[in-house]
């Protein structure tokens, strides 16, 4: 199943929330990730998102207002009137655009140099940076290898600026 919205963990993993909610302590997907049938299962997932509340129409919530149809901040693939037809410019790809990281994580890994999703990619799991401040749950492998998955849209990003 492809995530169509950004999840996060909470601090004691056992369920996921979507973005802005109080309990979010760490990003597990954003859109386009693969999410495994079990792990939908387990979180309560449909379509890749969580399901509206209760007195909603039983449809997922909205995963970005930008990309929905007939949204007013939605862009054509012409893109905006007097651009001269150009396409938007890609979403920039960060460091908290990698499961398993938020804004606090990412904020750690800034301090010490890793402030890209490039050099996060490169680094070898089996022998991490010493980085304090990480949470007890963090894991370098399944960080650096969501990193790998996210270097493709981050050299696409490069080259077109």
């Amino acid at each position: 199943m492809k995530c169509t919205q950004r999840l996060y963990l909470t601090a004691d993993r056992k369920r996921v929330v979507p973005q802005g909610h109080k309990a979010a302590a760490t990003l597990y997907a954003s859109p386009g990730d693969e999410i495994p049938n079990s792990a939908a299962e387990m979180f309560g997932l449909v379509d890749g998102a969580l399901p509206e509340k209760k007195g909603g129409k039983g449809k997922p919530a909205p995963a970005n207002k930008e990309k929905q149809a007939g949204s007013d901040k939605q862009k054509d693939a012409g893109g905006d009137k007097g651009d001269g037809g150009k396409p938007a410019a890609p979403a920039k790809v960060s460091l908290t655009d990698v499961a398993g990281i938020g804004a606090a994580t990412a904020k750690t890994l800034t301090a010490v140099g890793i402030d890209t999703v490039e050099k996060l990619a490169a680094l070898d799991p089996a022998a991490p940076p010493e980085v304090t401040g990480l949470s007890p749950a963090f894991s370098w492998s399944a960080v650096v290898e969501a990193a790998k998955a996210r270097v493709p849209e981050a050299a696409a990003e490069a080259q077109a600026s």
